[in-house]
C-alpha cells in the first residue's frame, strides 16, 4: 500500500501541546497505512538566530540562507525539531525514526534559481529504496527538510516542497497539508470540500481568500499540480478528523490538480 505524506507546518510543531493531542490521532493513521511525516521549523530557527544574533531574513517566503548559517539551520531542523517531533511520536507508540531528505539520496537537491537566497535547495525525488526500506518495516519516518546537493553541501529546502518530493517519489496515495485551519471556506463560511485551481483563482480576486490563507492554498495548488492529482488542506487542530481519515472519511479541502 502505498503511503500518506503528512506535513506539519510551524504552529504545530512550536507547541508541545498541540503535537501531544496530535500525534495519537496520526498513530491511528499509521495503524491503517503507511506513514511519512513531514516537517520544517521555522519559527524555531527564529528563536537560534536570535540567541545568536543571526539576522533573519526571507525573500518570497523563503528564509536567505548563508552557508555559515546552515550548521545551525540544520542542527535545529534535523535535529532539535525533528527529535522532538520523533519523542512525541514514541510516547504515543509509534513506531518512528527521524530521517532527513539528505539520507539515503531521498532527493536529488541543486541550488535554488535565485544565487541570493545562498544556501536554499529546490528538490526531485531521489532514490526511494531508504524509504521503501523504512516502510516496508513498518516504521514511520518523520523527515526534516533539509538535503545534500550533488556537491554534499547543505541545503535548507521549503518544508511544503520536501513533502511534494517524498509525495512524489513514494507515490503516496494522498499529501496532507497539515495548518491552523480545517479547509478552505467559502464566502459563507462553509468549507469547500475541493477547489479547482479556477475557483481558487476566482475567490482570491473576489477576496473570499485572503491574507495568510493565499500563502496556504497557493502552495496546495502548486503541489497539486506537481503530482498531478489533489493534496489535501486539514487542520492539526483537530485531531478528531485525523481519526476520521484514518477510517475512509474525506476531511478538508481537497485542492485539485485542475
Amino acid at each position: 500500500m502505498n503511503p500518506v505524506v503528512v506535513k506539519l507546518s510551524g504552529g504545530a510543531i512550536e507547541d508541545p501541546i498541540v503535537i501531544a493531542n496530535l500525534m495519537p490521532a496520526l498513530q491511528e493513521l499509521a495503524a491503517k497505512q503507511p506513514l511519512i511525516l513531514v516537517h520544517g521549523g521555522g519559527k524555531q530557527v527564529d528563536a537560534h538566530f536570535a540567541h545568536w544574533q543571526y539576522p533573519v531574513e526571507k525573500k518570497n517566503g523563503l528564509r536567505v540562507s548563508p552557508a555559515e548559517h546552515m550548521p545551525l539551520i540544520t542542527a535545529v531542523l534535523a535535529g532539535q525539531v525533528n527529535k522532538q517531533l520523533l519523542s512525541a511520536a514514541k510516547v504515543v507508540g509509534m513506531n518512528a525514526v527521524g530521517v532527513s531528505l539528505a539520507d539515503g539520496d531521498s532527493a536529488v537537491c541543486s541550488p535554488h534559481p535565485d544565487a541570493s537566497l545562498g544556501a536554499v535547495g529546490i528538490v526531485d525525488p531521489g532514490k526511494g529504496k531508504m524509504m521503501q526500506a523504512l516502510l516496508g518495516a513498518g516504521f514511520v519516518p518523520i523527515v526534516a527538510s533539509i538535503a545534500l546537493d550533488q556537491q554534499s553541501q547543505l541545503r535548507n529546502v521549503n518544508a511544503d516542497d520536501a513533502a511534494v518530493c517524498l509525495a512524489a517519489l513514494t507515490k503516496a496515495q494522498d499529501l496532507l497539508l497539515l495548518s491552523d485551519v480545517s479547509g478552505v471556506r467559502d464566502a459563507e463560511g462553509k468549507t469547500h470540500a475541493s477547489m479547482t485551481k479556477a475557483q481558487i483563482q476566482q475567490e482570491i480576486a473576489n477576496g473570499v481568500i485572503q491574507g495568510g490563507m493565499i500563502a496556504k492554498v497557493m502552495a496546495a495548488m502548486q503541489a497539486a499540480a506537481q503530482l498531478g492529482k489533489h493534496v489535501t488542506i486539514a487542520s492539526y487542530l483537530q485531531p478528531d478528523a485525523i481519526r476520521r481519515y484514518a477510517h475512509g472519511q474525506d476531511i478538508g479541502t481537497h485542492i485539485l490538480a485542475v
